[in-house]
């Protein structure tokens, strides 16, 4: 089995090189952002389980964006301003969003096939555009 059809499931730094090479990459239960960031989907459960419908799914589409702005308070309150929305995401579908300085970073898996990752990636779009727009009026800029 080629690597990119593999998927592996992990908690910590150690399986850094093993994402790198799979098809699809779990964070399970991980304490650590770096695997956070690194794996396609970030799950926090006390149930292995949740994994199955990503494991089961026929395809996993995936888009990763990123922006970089003037200061790190206008990326902060990018990511603060999206990452409210990621809770109550339907399955099948995954959003993270994360800062580090003044880059942003936006990371949109989904099982739901090409149209729904296109869609979401246009209502991540313009919901950045509107806060952009109100950086003046936050103090933000």
């Amino acid at each position: 089995i080629p690597p990119e059809h593999c998927a592996v499931i992990g908690d910590s730094r150690f399986d850094l090189p093993l994402f790198h090479h799979a098809g699809l990459s779990i964070a399970f239960n991980a304490k650590d952002s770096v695997i956070q960031h690194a794996a396609d989907i970030a799950i926090s459960s006390p149930d292995l389980r949740d994994v199955l419908p990503w494991l089961l799914a026929e395809r996993v589409t995936r888009s990763d964006l990123s922006f970089t702005y003037p200061s790190a308070q206008q990326a902060t309150t990018i990511v603060n301003a999206i990452t409210p929305d990621n809770l109550a995401l339907p399955e099948g579908l995954h959003i993270a969003s994360w800062y580090h300085e003044q880059e942003v970073k936006i990371r949109v898996v989904t099982t739901k096939g090409l149209n729904t990752l296109l869609a979401t990636l246009d209502d991540l779009l313009l919901n950045i555009q509107i806060i952009e727009k109100t950086f003046p009026v936050l103090g933000a800029v």
